[in-house]
């Protein structure tokens, strides 16, 4: 046994993941003394009780009084003077000190917000009567070290949301970088995705009433309660305290509404139609009407004590001061269509009929199509590589595939004149679209006792939609992208809060959040292969993928079949001590996490049709053959066709901390924690795990690599937990006149996180992956369409040893994987100006090590036998013969002399899975000016220069989402494994310049305004009018250039200044196409990863709200809203076709939405 399988089966922790373990979990949790974040919710004040001459008063009584429910909360004064009071419910506060002897003193009209620590003094006088003042809450932060900003519920309410999630407003806080849109993100992806101040997005930390509402998947949220659901929330973006852990950006924090003590509610609706909506610039760039649109979000609340009448008898209960309940509902109606462009197959084509096809070279010449038969594939004669003879543009009728001819009946007729001579764009679809959501908010919030208090908050939101839009139409089974989904979560929170003094106290909570998903794509259980006359050996579950070039794809996307249960589980106990100057909170956070998920790919297969099979052999430039000419001859020339597998993945966390807040002067606070962190290495319930170890030698070939399986070649773990993940925090924060109106902060802080499904190993051998590849090489076509595979692989577990998938593709899974981490500082100036105004000057920098990047091929050729050139297809005498499982693409008499030279020539591919190796560094410099409402009128402004550079291009979400953000997917390419410098460049979501401002102005007309508070009828008609906008400009995003034909290269070589002048730029030539040209034969292209300085078009956008308030008696009100989106309909582009190979390289041809309207009417009583 070599000494790596040894070591694994020495450090092997597995780990059960079933409901038992969680439920052990819970019930050590509810008896731990300390605990973990679970003060994520909740506000504290803090301050000093001093006489006249400032000396502290100990003994003096702080009663606070939440001025909505009625709960007080009384502590006293320690020796010095200094009192701290933890656990506060957001809202409206009063606070009250008194002490024998001196005159009693109030403050009133104290909000306190989500996590906030404000700092409140008092100076008491000797005698006299209680003095009361009016004052807000400290501007400044006196007390912490972390950056970040609350969007109180004003904003919350009243800013223009399109699709109404509040989530979407972490935009405003400087260091947000969020560029997808929130509408209908009923897969909570888009806004998932966002990064903040660097780290890699998907990988914030979002909790709901303090609890983790994540998922397993992708780090996903669970359920986004709605606007009218939702008190406030915090954004934190920088080096927070040793509270939170498992992130590796920021923290999101969301408090729900709870009842008060009068009975209050809402009732709304929200519409849209396309007839208000300005169309898009697609649609007017292609003569096409606006596409219908209906949208309705509707619903209410209501909330107050919990009260049953006295003719209840013994049942009757008056919950005044004590018990309370929230209650919420949301429904989303839409209904609408999207446009798309593609290139179908024209009559001529679809008869084989290639002589009016034209095709761009690799040096931008619109050229002929020449075709090559693949069926004449030979060795080169004269030299290296193989030959094909030439085959005439008119195809034999005769040699064209049944199953292509019968497939051809699902591609559209061309509708639309094309772009270019090539064909491209040549169809044009509007393709019907809808969403259905129903989303349920509950809160109960109960005072067992004054030193007691409970609350169960309850989310559940069930959507169904279309899916990825269709390309073609839903109704078409071999449309490449519909699919139906289907979306149930749930969430629920319970937590107690227990005083055993006024300076020690103690919260437990427990927090579960639940996926169940369904998705189906088109052509699912039809029996399309069936119809199209393939085998009976493919299984009938899908349209088969038919990836052919040249053309849009056609089949079912298996990437769209999926079935999951995803279940996220958290308690946590908290401890907090005052103790002098020191605010002690210490301690556990436990977690599992569940993953049950059926995706298994393309079971009814993927068939790869490339332009090179019907090419000259020779002609490594790809100036000749047509993808869609290979799929008519039915020579499949790659793919491969998966076995169904449903697997039950789980981890579990574990955190504890420390953190003490000490108060070292009445001026200087320093913030000082730790935190430990053990994320556990995944389990499969079943032990289906597997993985390719590179150093072991195996028995069957005699070379190095072998695919081993858990509980069988080593423990249930494939990795190894790290137990070394040490997260110190420290920061301070300095009142600099001791005025509390100037304050300098700043902190620093390690953060672990973990990266979702990307964590988890594959499950080769139990789900079996038939390659489609000809045992000759490359060159040769793997088989006849209508033949099918020669053989498929089915799933043999462990029981072939170390014969499993020899000749084949394997996984690698690195067994060292460091926990990806992120290290966060910043340095900032708070100062306070007159108006209730706030500015706020910083620079937060972050350095995120062992992020997960994208997979490369272990197996990869060392490039010094690229000098080789086309001899690497020769054939060689394969050393495997016999000793290869019949039927794999190496079992024959030759291989090619590419596969001979290989580090494991034995296998194909070795897919180093999502290895922990990226890096990246942000720093930033940011501006926020913030005026809290008063008089009417609210500002929040923030301004962030910044630069991020790494190695990485991948977020946790690394796929396309709908309206999502762009380029989250931009992975080193070529000579991955061999010059992984090359890789590092600007990261290609880089925004340098983002300038994000928000207002609340109410017209100064009407009852209590300086203007018409008499009265009178216009008054009625001025008064009550409100202004609401937020303004978004942000700097362009790097352009990421692909395309090469060389034998080597995914891009090309770049030879001059890629930029053009702003005068010079436009939507035929955004950038210098002219900077760039091919390669030469079997070399990597120099182009880098991201161009530096050469960025795709910019961002600006209004969305302006004006709404109506028409009062009534107490506190109702009907209030009248129109909301515009995109108000003065500028045309955002996005980013230009930049695939050197593409005859529109260098051309913008969509745009972002154009103005939307919303209307709304809302009754609050």
């Amino acid at each position: 046994m070599s000494g790596l399988l040894s070591r694994r089966l020495y450090v092997r922790h597995p780990v059960d993941a079933t409901g038992r373990s969680f439920v052990i979990s819970c019930v050590v949790a509810l008896l731990a003394i300390a605990a973990g974040p679970v003060y994520a919710q909740q506000a504290t004040v803090s301050g000093r009780v001093t006489d006249t001459s400032e000396a502290g008063l100990p003994g003096a009584s702080v009663t606070i009084t939440n001025v909505e429910t009625g709960i007080e909360t009384a502590v006293t004064t320690n020796q010095e003077g200094y009192y701290t009071i933890p656990l506060l419910q957001p809202g409206r506060y009063a606070i009250a000190v008194d002490l024998s002897g001196f005159r009693p003193a109030t403050r009133t009209a104290i909000t306190l917000a989500v996590q906030q620590v404000a700092r409140i003094d008092f100076t008491l006088e000797v005698g006299g009567v209680e003095e009361t003042v009016e004052v807000g809450a400290p501007l400044v932060d006196a007390q912490t070290s972390s950056l970040g900003h609350v969007i109180e519920n004003a904003r919350v309410r009243e800013l223009p949301l399109n699709g109404r999630n509040p989530l979407e407003l972490s935009r405003l806080t400087p260091g947000v970088n969020l560029l997808a849109t929130a509408f209908l993100d009923n897969r909570n992806f888009n806004l998932t995705s966002v990064s903040i101040n660097g780290g890699q997005g998907g990988t914030n930390a979002v909790l709901i009433d303090g609890g983790s509402a994540t998922l397993p998947a992708r780090n996903e949220y669970a359920v986004a309660p709605n606007v009218d659901a939702v008190e406030e929330f915090r954004v934190q973006t920088n080096a927070y305290s040793a509270e939170f852990g498992m992130t590796g950006g920021g923290v999101i924090n969301l408090v729900t509404k709870s009842g008060t003590n009068d009975f209050r509610g809402t009732l709304f609706e929200f519409l849209r139609n396309d007839k208000v909506d300005a169309n898009s610039w697609t649609n007017n760039r292609n003569d096409l009407d606006k596409p219908p649109l209906r949208y309705n979000q509707f619903g209410g609340t209501i909330g107050g004590p919990i009260w049953l009448p006295d003719n209840l008898g013994p049942l009757s209960y008056d919950g005044h001061n004590r018990s309370f309940f929230f209650f919420n509902y949301e429904g989303i109606r839409f209904r609408s269509s999207t446009t798309a462009l593609t290139r179908v197959p024209t009559e001529l084509e679809r008869r084989g009929d290639f002589s009016e096809t034209l095709i761009q070279s690799s040096g931008g010449a619109i050229i002929p199509v020449q075709l090559y038969d693949p069926a004449t594939t030979q060795p080169n004669p004269a030299g290296a590589g193989f030959v094909r003879d030439p085959l005439q543009a008119v195809i034999p009728s005769e040699r064209l595939d049944p199953v292509a001819l019968n497939a051809l009946q699902f591609y559209p007729q061309p509708n639309r004149t094309p772009d270019d001579p090539t064909g491209r764009n040549n169809f044009i679809s509007t393709a019907s679209t809808f969403s259905d959501a129903e989303q349920y908010n509950a809160r109960v919030d109960h005072l067992i006792s004054a030193a007691n208090r409970l609350f169960v908050r309850y989310s559940q939101n069930d959507a169904s939609n279309s899916g990825n839009p269709p390309i073609f139409d839903a109704d078409n089974m071999g449309d490449p992208r519909a699919s139906f989904q289907t979306r149930n979560n749930k969430s629920v929170t319970i937590g107690d809060t227990h005083a055993f003094s006024g300076r020690v106290l103690n919260e437990v909570r427990l927090s579960v959040s639940r996926q169940a998903l369904l998705s189906e794509p088109a052509g699912l259980n039809v029996n399309a292969p069936g119809s199209l006359g393939f085998p009976v050996s493919i299984p009938d579950t899908l349209f088969p993928r038919l990836n052919t070039g040249d053309v849009q794809n056609l089949g079912s996307d298996p990437g769209q079949f999926r079935l999951a249960g995803l279940t996220g589980g958290q308690v946590t106990d908290s401890l907090s001590i005052a103790l002098g100057k020191h605010t002690i909170k210490t301690g556990i956070d436990l977690r599992v996490h569940q993953f049950n998920n059926r995706q298994p790919g393309p079971v009814s297969g993927q068939f790869t049709f490339s332009r090179d099979m019907t090419g000259n052999p020779q002609d490594t430039a790809g100036n000749t053959g047509f993808g869609l000419a290979t799929f008519l001859l039915g020579s499949v020339s790659g793919g491969n066709l998966n076995s169904d597998l449903a697997r039950a993945v789980g981890f579990q966390y574990y955190g504890a901390f420390v953190q003490d807040d000490y108060r070292i002067s009445p001026r200087l606070t320093l913030n000082l924690g730790l935190r430990y962190d053990i994320i556990t290495a995944p389990t499969e319930r079943f032990d289906r795990h597997s993985n390719f170890n590179p150093t072991a030698i195996n028995p069957v070939t005699g070379t190095p690599g072998v695919l081993e399986f858990a509980a069988v070649d080593f423990g249930r773990q494939v990795s190894d937990t790290n137990f070394t993940n040490f997260g110190p925090r420290v920061g301070l924060a300095f009142d600099v006149f001791g005025t509390g109106r100037t304050v300098v902060r700043g902190g620093y802080g390690i953060f672990y996180y973990h990266s979702g499904a990307l964590e988890f190993p594959a499950n080769q051998g139990f789900q079996a992956t038939t390659p489609f590849q000809s045992e000759q090489g490359s060159d040769f076509s793997a088989f006849q369409l209508a033949d099918g595979p020669p053989e498929i692989m089915e799933p043999s577990g462990s029981s072939l040893g170390p014969l499993s998938f020899l000749g084949n593709n394997v996984t690698y899974f690195e067994e060292d994987r460091p926990t990806p981490s992120t290290q966060q500082w910043n340095l900032s100036l708070q100062q306070e100006l007159p108006g209730s105004t706030l500015v706020e000057v910083a620079y937060a920098g972050s350095h995120s090590t062992h992020v997960i990047g994208f997979s490369y091929d272990l197996n990869q050729l060392d490039p010094q036998f690229l000098s080789l050139g086309l001899a690497l297809d020769d054939q060689v005498p394969n050393p495997f013969v016999g000793s290869m499982p019949e039927g794999t693409p190496l079992s024959g008499p030759t291989i090619s002399r590419r596969q001979s030279l290989r580090p494991f020539p034995a296998y194909l591919n070795v897919n180093v899975q999502n290895p922990p190796l990226g890096d990246m560094i942000y720093h930033s410099g940011q501006v926020k000016v913030e005026r809290r409402f008063a008089q009417g009128f609210a500002l929040l402004g923030s301004y962030t220069f910044s630069k991020n550079i790494g190695d990485v291009g991948r977020n946790i979400i690394d796929f396309a989402t709908t309206g999502g953000s762009p380029q989250n997917s931009v992975g080193c390419g070529q000579n991955t494994k061999f010059d992984r410098a090359s890789c590092r460049s600007i990261e290609p979501q880089d925004v340098t310049h983002n300038f994000v401002l928000s207002t609340i102005y109410e017209l100064p007309f009407g009852q209590g305004q300086p203007f018409l508070s008499s009265g009178g009828a216009l008054a009625q008609i001025l008064g009550g009018f409100q202004l609401n906008a937020i303004v978004n400009l942000r700097s362009g995003l790097p352009l990421v250039i692909r395309g090469a034909n060389n034998g080597a290269a995914d891009r090309p070589n770049l030879v001059g200044d890629p930029s053009l002048p702003t005068s010079e730029q436009s939507i035929d030539r955004w950038f210098n196409t002219d900077a760039f040209e091919a390669p030469p034969e079997f070399t990597f292209g120099d182009t880098p990863r991201t161009l530096p300085s050469t960025r795709g078009p910019g961002f600006a956008s209004v969305d302006l709200s004006v709404s109506k308030n028409i009062a009534f008696t107490g506190t109702s009100r009907l209030q009248f809203r129109a909301e515009l989106f995109n108000v003065f309909n500028r045309v955002n582009f996005n980013q230009p076709n930049s695939n050197f190979l593409s005859a529109g390289f260098g051309t913008i041809t969509s745009a972002g939405d154009p103005r939307r309207v919303q209307f709304g009417l809302k009754l609050y009583f």
